[in-house]
């Protein structure tokens, strides 16, 4: 009992220091909240929410009795259709409003010239960018508790329960929270709010637009079959753009024969990512830098593995296609992958070498290593990434198989195994090659770039070299296929015979992809150490 009650007591401690007694909430909150502008936003953001429910109102009645609504998603009834209209408007002001609210935090600070006396308090790097985003955070809640009161008119006309309107709000703060964990990271990365700020807008108004297709699948599902049909054509992941969460909160998606609410994945995931963009961000926070390798490196593990599992275990909405469309949309997903993890390579296999024992080829490999903010463990880590990520996605796979891959038999396992391989070797070729930049240039973000240059080429370049490849027998620089990592996916889902002819034909394309990415693998690791020996390479973190 005494090591419960220390440890509640401890946790409680530590939950007051870095909320109730964080001098950067409350510095941060009381300047937001003092003089007439925050509350002219409040008042403007409510009078606004109001206009428009006003006009949503007229338009319903106008094009229709309320008698006539029925229950189904083209026609529910008017508190349906006023709070949707209500949780939309929501979503496009706070669009517009959580990019400003944190972008300048840290920024700001550099700007001020005030990073220095922040830097001389007793706050650590974590407690300074809590407080930072917890300041743009509480305003967000402050705008959506200032709307509840809308909300509940929608309530008087019917169609809709508190509890729909509960969890829309929750999905709603989820990404509030997210959002303002962004501005903080970008904040933490530019010297000028300006640049903070056009990258925290160009995020969040991407993630908009990259999500309004999950929605709106869902949304298209609903009026195929009809609202709680339980059809179990409901996409996991259909929830995680907030603009549709009044439609869709309630709905449940099949994960490997499990109801899940997608509600609840959406508001975990969106946390997760926050999280992490938090502890991203106490990396950089300057004079006070703040080192959390384990910590980041297992929230990544732990969000791809969960993504990737959910994915491949919502089969149910993938029961109306036939074996060839399956593949093809595994063969997507695949690529998804690799394409995403490449770009982990810029983030984790990209820094100051540590090595001091000269040139070593097996520099990057250590086992040892993975877990810790030094390059030595890079490519061990991008290996255990993508082993981590697509097992996720095979188990998911497997424990759905009756959910609609049951036909694909031992010819997609082997299909599956052959990709696999493949991406596990690219993976560790191009973290190689990010520690051969890193040793080469000057900067971190030299090496960022020089990085992100070669994933482009390799990743791109031959598959624009296919865009005019018209059947003629293959030119020399056609048999460049295994330096392509996507190659080994095309060859075995797509028709052979639209493709150049290689010299490694009949199904061992992933052979040779393994073996290309092994040898620029050791050739990498080589010249890296060759010319860290020399002296090369990135002398400070930037």
């Amino acid at each position: 009992m005494n090591i419960i009650a220390s440890a509640r007591e401890r946790t409680v401690n530590t939950f007051a220091d870095s909320i109730y007694d964080n001098a950067v909430v409350v510095k941060e909150f009381r300047t937001r909240m003092r003089g007439w502008k925050a509350f002219a936003v409040m008042g403007g953001y409510i009078l606004l929410l109001g206009i428009v429910m006003g006009f949503a109102l007229m338009s319903i009645v106008s094009f229709g009795s309320a008698s006539s609504y029925s229950m189904t998603i083209s026609n529910r009834r008017i508190g349906m259709e006023l709070f949707a209209y209500l949780a939309i408007t929501q979503v496009i002001l706070l669009t517009l409003v959580l990019p400003s609210l944190t972008a300048g935090s840290i920024t700001g600070e550099l700007e001020k010239r005030t990073i220095e006396m922040l830097a001389l308090t007793n706050l650590t790097a974590g407690k300074v960018v809590l407080g930072k985003q917890l300041s743009g955070f509480l305003y967000a809640l402050v705008l959506l508790v200032c709307s509840i009161p809308l909300a509940g008119l929608c309530l008087m006309f019917g169609g809709i329960s508190p509890s729909e309107i509960a969890i829309t709000y929750c999905i709603i703060a989820a990404w509030a929270f997210m959002f303002t964990s962004a501005g903080v990271l970008w904040s933490s990365l530019f010297n000028k709010t300006a640049a903070a700020t056009l990258c925290s807008y160009g995020t969040c108004i991407g993630y908009m637009l990259l999500t309004i297709p999950l929605g709106i699948f869902v949304i298209q599902s609903l009026f195929m079959h009809g609202y709680g049909s339980g059809t179990g054509l409901t996409f996991v992941f259909g929830a995680i753009n907030p603009a549709f969460a009044p439609y869709i909160s309630m709905l449940q998606a099949d994960i490997c024969g499990t109801n899940i609410s997608i509600a609840l994945v959406a508001i975990v995931m969106m946390i997760l990512a926050g999280w992490l963009m938090m502890l991203l961000a106490t990396g950089h926070v300057r004079y006070q830098k703040a080192d959390h390798p384990l910590a980041i490196r297992l929230l990544v593990l732990t969000i791809s593995a969960l993504i990737a599992f959910l994915i491949a275990g919502n089969m149910s909405f993938l029961s109306t296609l036939g074996p060839v469309d399956v593949k093809i949309f595994l063969a997507v997903i695949a690529i998804f992958i690799l394409v995403i993890l490449g770009l982990g390579v810029t983030a984790f296999a990209t820094g100051q070498i540590k090595n001091t024992r000269g040139a070593s080829i097996l520099y990057g490999l250590s086992p040892f290593k993975i877990f810790k903010s030094d390059l030595g463990g890079s490519a061990a880590f991008m290996f255990l990434w993508m082993l981590i990520t697509y097992g996720a996605f095979g188990l998911g796979l497997f424990l759905g198989k009756r959910s609609g891959l049951a036909g694909l038999g031992a010819g997609f396992l082997t299909m599956y195994w052959h990709i696999g391989c493949a991406m596990l070797f690219t993976m560790i070729g191009f973290s190689a090659v990010g520690i051969f930049f890193s040793a080469l240039a000057g900067s971190k973000r030299a090496a960022v770039g020089l990085t992100t240059l070669f994933l482009v080429i390799m990743l791109g370049g031959y598959g624009v070299m296919l865009i005019g490849y018209t059947g003629e027998p293959a030119s020399p620089i056609m048999q460049l296929a295994p330096l392509w990592p996507i190659a080994p996916i095309v060859y075995l889902v797509n028709d052979r015979d639209s493709l150049p002819k290689l010299y490694c034909q009949g199904g061992d394309e992933w052979l040779a992809t393994s073996a290309a990415y092994i040898i620029i693998t050791l050739i990498a690791l080589n010249w890296a150490g060759v010319l860290h020996s020399k002296g090369r390479g990135i002398k400070e973190e930037d």
